[in-house]
């Protein structure tokens, strides 16, 4: 029993960090690609 109890908390710490991991990548691409959108534009509004 004490096991099965030990076993759960590991699998609900992994996915937590799996998570979060995945969060963390995704948040910076999102960021990446905001920045690499806005770029452009920021070069076009200055020429003008």
């Amino acid at each position: 029993m004490v096991n099965m109890a030990i076993g759960i908390v590991e699998l609900v710490v992994l996915a937590t960090g799996a998570l979060l991991l995945f969060q963390h990548m995704t948040g910076r691409r999102m960021i990446a690609t905001t920045g690499g959108v806005a770029a452009p534009h920021d070069l076009s509004a200055s020429v003008q």
